[in-house]
């Protein structure tokens, strides 16, 4: 924000910022216009191409980038997407021009990787309920099959409109169990809108992409195969494709024999097993061609097996409230993994690399791609993954599939460092399990954001020491009486000191829905006794005793010791002078 205070751009006050990228800014608003101004119904999301790029020579293509995005999504009106109100344009008194910008719908909930993360214990084997992981990926396929379904408004014809970037991060679990997909920033319409200009894919989520997007190719079956990453994390409780490094997330994308979520989680049903596998299909042929295939077979799943109907948007508020409230009660320290397959990296480029010789011109034959041209932004993400390559993750042994017994526990990362299997020390502060990204800051890409979705302040998955941050994203969605039937709620008042340039049809705004309480956790389990003080701990008062498995006692008293011997050594130095 700016240190005046609030902005105000038209008739919105921009309250706080929830995230930035290259291109755009992303604000939580408040509708000032009418009346009926005060209230969470008149906060939505406003995004705007950031002050600094309109004195860029480049500030043509931005625009017209932004334009476009907008006119992607403005048609998209689904219970599992998060929606566009209307493309406005306003002036900007600092910049004394008139700026264009998104007014969308402010979500209030939880971001699913927030929740898969506490669910799973930090991706250690226990998985979310199959019921609520096949209802919640049915939703998102139903959201996706609507954008698939896309059709030119002018000619009728079928434009699909591909999501490119399906992963936890940018799906949303509302208080009152909806679901909804956010973050069509980086969509494209196969056929509209001329030569995408916003090549690469971001890097960070690299571990949620479908192989052939590696070679630039996307089409809805690309949407399907992120969101079958996702089923199977919440299935089996455990990273598919993540890891420390970007070789080896990429590696791992193209060769990482896929196991079936049964064989880590026996309580997965057979059918759900076989939705799972075939939406993973690294085949195409294999793979449901777009998300209303997928959405249409889990639904069927849903009402045939009888440990998984009955699940419904009631059963995933339930859920979500019992896991938050649960959380309190979460003991602090598990050890957070970040995948549990291996790939044999046999390929020159990798082991010299990694024996410090130098990095030579990355060509798509070492990204174990055959034909086809490299993706910029996977190429630019693989070189930096090779350059912190050592030769010790390229030696690592196949990991052992678990037994029965150790289905619920992961085998060690291959080739990751020990910090990536470490106690984690910063987990869950808030009941979230937010950290530190590997770059000490918080990273939110405004580029890919959805239009009107609050964006969580997290670092993106998936890359070497990234973790998900606490989300400033929260749902407000209007209770819906009927799956599929869209909420009609109020719209905001139109701003007559802006002017319209796209609305979308029946604008609403979000009904108000209070805040989710963040639960706090309590800290992490005590250490026993050193075996020298065992024998007495019995003896020992309660207050002592618990001291001492903090170690809180022993920490005292080398400060103690140290500050004796400095005294000591301050009056021995008085005496001899």
């Amino acid at each position: 924000m700016a240190d005046s205070g609030i902005i105000r751009l038209g008739n919105y006050l921009l309250i706080d910022r929830l995230g930035e990228g290259g291109m755009a800014e992303v604000f939580l608003a408040q509708y000032s216009g009418g009346e009926h101004s005060v209230g969470p119904q008149s906060q939505v999301v406003i995004k705007r191409i950031k002050p600094s790029l309109y004195k860029s020579t480049e500030f043509p293509v931005f625009r017209e980038m932004f334009l476009n995005e907008a006119k992607l999504v403005r048609s998209l009106q689904h219970p599992n997407l998060a929606r566009m109100y209307a493309l406005l344009e306003a002036v900007d008194d600092e910049l004394g021009v008139k700026v264009p910008f998104i007014v969308g719908e402010y979500i209030r909930g939880t971001q699913l990787w927030e929740l898969m993360r506490l669910g799973t214990q930090g991706f250690t084997g226990k998985g979310i309920p199959p019921a609520i992981s096949a209802f919640i990926a049915r939703e998102v396929a139903r959201g996706l099959g609507h954008a698939h379904a896309h059709k030119d408004a002018a000619t009728g014809k079928l434009q699909p409109i591909i999501h490119r970037d399906i992963s936890p991060e940018n799906i949303m679990v509302s208080q009152d169990g909806l679901v909804k997909v956010i973050d069509f920033g980086v969509a494209k319409a196969l056929g509209g809108f001329g030569p995408q200009t916003r090549t690469g894919i971001i890097k960070g989520k690299l571990a949620y992409m479908a192989p052939e997007q590696v070679a630039q190719k996307v089409l809805p079956a690309t949407d399907v195969f992120g969101a079958g990453i996702v089923l199977h994390e919440l299935l089996t409780g455990r990273r598919l494709f993540g890891g420390s490094n970007e070789y080896l997330v990429v590696s791992r994308v193209l060769k990482a024999e896929i196991p079936r979520p049964s064989s880590l989680n026996p309580s997965v049903p057979k059918e759900l097993d076989d939705v799972t596998m075939q939406a993973l299909s690294r085949d195409l042929r294999g793979r449901f061609v777009d998300g209303n295939a997928m959405a249409d077979a889990l639904t069927r799943v849903l009402d045939t097996v009888p440990a998984l109907s009955g699940t419904n948007n009631q059963t995933i508020r339930d859920w979500v409230k019992k896991l938050t409230t649960d959380a309190k009660q979460f003991a602090q320290g598990w050890e957070e993994q970040e995948s549990g397959l291996h790939v044999d990296v046999q390929n020159a480029l990798a082991h010299s690399v990694a024996k410090g010789e130098d990095l030579v011109e990355l060509d798509p034959s070492e990204m174990l791609v055959e034909g086809g041209v490299l993706d910029p932004g996977v190429k630019a993400a693989v070189t930096m993954g090779l350059r912190t390559l050592r030769p010790d993750m390229l030696k690592q042994p196949p990991a052992k599939r678990p037994s029965s017994n150790e289905a619920m526990r992961p085998p060690p990362l291959p080739g990751a460092r020990p910090a990536a299997n470490r106690v984690s020390s910063d987990a869950m502060a808030q009941g979230l399990l937010p950290a530190k990204s590997a770059q000490g800051g918080q990273r939110v890409s405004a580029d890919a954001m959805p239009q009107g979705v609050v964006a969580a302040k997290t670092p993106l998955p998936g890359t070497e020491g990234a973790s998900a941050q606490p989300a400033a994203a929260a749902l407000a969605p209007a209770k819906s009486p009927a799956r599929g039937i869209l909420p009609q709620i109020a719209a905001p008042t139109p701003d007559p000191a802006a002017s319209t340039i796209e609305t979308s049809p029946a604008p609403i705004s979000p009904a108000p829905v209070s805040s989710a309480s963040v639960p706090t956790l309590p800290p992490p389990a005590k250490e026993p006794l050193p075996p020298y003080l065992a024998a007495i701990e019995q003896k020992l008062p309660p207050v002592i005793r618990s001291a001492l498995q903090d170690g809180q006692i022993f920490r005292l008293a080398v400060v103690i010791s140290v500050l004796i011997l400095v005294l000591l050594l301050l009056l021995l130095v008085a005496l001899f002078r």
